[in-house]
């Protein structure tokens, strides 16, 4: 069953014209910014993908970035925020496309993939993971070193990005450490692209 959902995503002007010239919009790595820096966070949502919602189309390696829910709210995203760099024109996209084309997840918790940090849903489980790196004389750095590559730090590794999944859970009971009501959650979108008949509007802004 098709359950068509609106969400949102901003764009440069650029991959605006490449939608409407081409038909398809899909990312490029080099306009993805900080790549190297969040490549092993991006290279991982990737792989969640591909398990979740299925394979990208040819020659794709990394999803488009949409927005389901803004601030707790099913709104597109207010362009008086900062959405790129003053002065540049940019386009917001509605879209409606398959719920089964997208995979939703929270974007505060995204962050703890991006800063390759241990997902946890209380102080004692953050405390306890620290303890086990620290037992094996590791230091948090150390897990973002993809030099260290002992069996240790494979297991810690595995423990981390399994936390991460977590992100994809928009029920998890909220609480005073790191998850937060629905009613308060930015909610994200990844996409493996978008095609012109999936635009229901498009709106162009100079960013601010």
């Amino acid at each position: 069953m098709v359950i068509d959902l609106k969400i949102w995503t901003i764009q440069d002007y650029q991959a605006f014209e490449q939608l409407v010239n081409t038909g398809e919009l899909v990312v490029a790595e080099k306009f993805i910014e900080m790549l190297d820096y969040w490549r092993y966070a991006y290279d991982w949502m990737a792989e969640q993908m591909r398990i979740r919602i299925g394979n990208p189309p040819p020659c794709v390696k990394y999803p488009v970035w949409a927005w389901y829910q803004w601030e707790g709210k099913r709104k597109k995203p207010d362009m008086r925020s900062r959405h790129g760099e003053p002065g540049r024109r940019i386009v917001r996209l509605t879209l409606e496309l398959d719920k089964k084309d997208m995979l939703l997840s929270d974007f505060d918790l995204w962050h703890m993939p991006l800063n390759h940090g241990y997902l946890s849903l209380s102080e004692q489980e953050d405390e306890e993971f620290d303890n086990e790196y620290k037992k094996c004389c590791y230091s948090y750095h150390d897990l973002k070193d993809c030099s260290i590559n002992t069996p240790a730090m494979k297991l810690l590794r595995e423990k981390m990005t399994k936390s991460w999944e977590r992100i994809f859970d928009l029920t998890l009971e909220p609480n005073d450490w790191l998850i937060e009501p629905m009613e308060k959650k930015s909610i994200q979108t990844t996409l493996w692209s978008i095609r012109q008949d999936q635009v229901v509007k498009a709106e162009v802004f100079t960013a601010q």
